[in-house]
């Protein structure tokens, strides 16, 4: 794709994440925030999957769109969340931490990322990003039924 096809891109995620950020937030009050975070890693999963197996520029387009329900799904609802996990007290500690952890946690992949892409190409990059959104959910399951 040209460098103004992929802004586009990025302009049909941004809209999507817009407009479904409020849904999902009524959403997660609704039926509560684990199963919201859930959804929205597992369609990060689904996405990540599809780009890795997208042979056509014509794929990216609905991707992106999806791509930016996982975003709205997750992005307001983990603050949430976290500030739900802490004592009222420390809630601004609490968000300050988790974008910490999180920051860390993006950078490392991100250095995975790029030696996958460089060496394997794309789709192991997309893969690899799948099966951890898969770990992941598997992990916040797991880790919620102990509580």
């Amino acid at each position: 794709m040209s460098a103004a096809l992929v802004i586009l891109a990025y302009i049909v995620y941004n809209i999507f994440y817009a407009g479904l950020s409020y849904p999902a937030g009524l959403v997660a009050d609704r039926i509560g925030f684990k199963k919201v975070l859930l959804m929205g890693f597992f369609i990060f999963a689904l996405v990540y999957a599809g780009f890795g197996l997208a042979n056509s520029p014509h794929a990216v387009w609905p991707l992106f769109a999806i791509y930016g329900f996982y975003i709205a799904f997750t992005e307001g609802v983990s603050k949430a969340y976290v500030a739900n996990l802490a004592p009222p007290e420390k809630v601004g500690t609490a968000i300050g931490l988790y974008y910490t952890a999180t920051g860390v946690a993006v950078l490392f992949a991100s250095l995975i990322a790029g030696w996958l892409w460089a060496a394997f190409g794309a789709p192991a990059t997309f893969y690899y990003g799948a099966c951890t959104a898969l770990l992941a959910c598997a992990l916040f399951v797991v880790c919620s039924l102990k509580k």
